[in-house]
């Protein structure tokens, strides 16, 4: 199968060379004004990867484990539970974080020095915890089991990412810590002073005369989503890196879920585990409330200026998301409407779930609005 991707203007971030990361005090203003405008086009060789709709065009095949990678602030809290429930129902125990939550060296990439006492199963069955993705270590490690264990992660609209994780890391029970989160970081260092009172809106103003790679935990606020996803910020200037990347992670993950798009894919999650809803059913885990100020549209070229690189992640990822759901079928929209329905009890309800779609399908009922009243309650 052979497809054309359109590979991205790509914002020129940063210097090339990792090693002088340090020695940028304001690489900031000196990308203000570099967007470049060619556009890259790849194609993708037969041979790069097998056909990634096969999985989604198939019966399902029971599996031995799941790999998921713990992302920040991207409905994680919720597919961890859900991965832990699942991977609990067929008798088998995940791979131990070696500290906390933030396990495997993070924020350095995982490699073979990051297992818990340096020692992993033989194979890898299973993983659920927060770890920054390794392109060349992890797959060696993992692929050798791949058509029994797959591998899955999640991302989220990234401004919405940006404001929860902003949210999160200011919690005023925690500010007085710096466990391996180190708590008010980036924001205190760029405000030059508590960000306890900030709003979002001051941050952001901030970023273009302040911003720079030596501030404690710095892909906070800068593309977090594709440096958790192992991308190199001193690389994030090549646009043909990027593109290689964004190819090479879509074949190295057999399921992106987006959080947007989170009812389908649970949807095509049950399908890859080949596994029932009840397996995965949890109530909704690490749900906050806050105060969500507009962005002014300075402020909105400032923050896209800052994520160019996890803007063009996912677009990439929703499209593929979109060519899974084609590939499988109807049965998304299908499924997805009967687990809203039938999400609090399973077995109970199923019977009047189908009834109810079916009423919904020959339009004796208006079902317009069960699904924003859903995702109004599961974000």
């Amino acid at each position: 199968m052979t497809e054309r991707y359109y590979l991205f203007h790509i914002l020129n971030l940063f210097d090339s060379q990792k090693d002088d990361i340090t020695k940028n005090k304001n690489v900031a203003a000196r990308y203000k004004t570099s967007l470049s405008s060619t556009k890259h086009k790849c194609e993708l060789d037969e041979k790069y990867y097998e056909d990634p709709t096969k999985l989604w065009r198939s019966e399902c095949s029971p599996q031995d484990g799941v790999i998921f990678l713990r992302k920040h602030k991207s409905a994680s809290s919720t597919l961890k539970a859900m991965t832990e429930k699942y991977l609990f129902s067929i008798g088998v125990k995940s791979e131990l974080p070696n500290a906390g939550p933030q396990g495997g060296c993070f924020p350095a990439k995982f490699d073979e020095r990051c297992w818990a006492d340096s020692k992993r199963s033989e194979p890898v069955q299973a993983m659920t915890f927060h770890f920054r993705w390794n392109m060349e270590y992890l797959p060696a490690v993992l692929n050798k089991n791949r058509r029994r264990v797959k591998i899955f992660t999640s991302i989220r609209d990234p401004l919405a990412v940006f404001r929860s994780t902003m949210n999160f890391f200011n919690r005023e029970e925690m500010v007085n810590t710096c466990q391996f989160a180190c708590w008010e970081e980036p924001y205190r260092s760029l405000l030059g002073k508590s960000p306890k009172n900030a709003t979002l809106n001051e941050v952001i103003e901030s970023m273009p005369e302040k911003f720079n790679f030596g501030l404690p935990q710095f892909f906070r606020v800068s593309n977090m989503q594709s440096f958790e996803l192992g991308l190199s910020h001193a690389k994030m200037n090549d646009s043909k890196y990027v593109a290689e990347k964004l190819l090479k992670l879509e074949k190295q993950f057999d399921l992106v879920i987006l959080a947007e798009y989170f009812i389908e894919g649970i949807v095509l999650l049950k399908h890859m585990l080949c596994c029932e809803y009840v397996d995965l059913f949890i109530e909704n885990k690490n749900v906050r409330e806050y105060e969500k100020n507009e962005l002014t549209a300075k402020q909105m070229q400032i923050f896209k200026d800052f994520h160019q690189a996890d803007l063009l992640m996912y677009k990439f990822f929703e499209k593929s998301l979109h060519r899974k759901i084609e590939a499988f079928g109807k049965e998304v929209s299908f499924e997805s409407f009967v687990l809203l329905l039938i999400l609090k009890n399973f077995e109970k309800e199923k019977q009047l779930a189908l009834e109810t779609f079916r009423k919904c399908e020959t339009k004796e009922l208006d079902c317009s609005l069960t699904r924003k009243r859903f995702r109004k309650i599961v974000f």
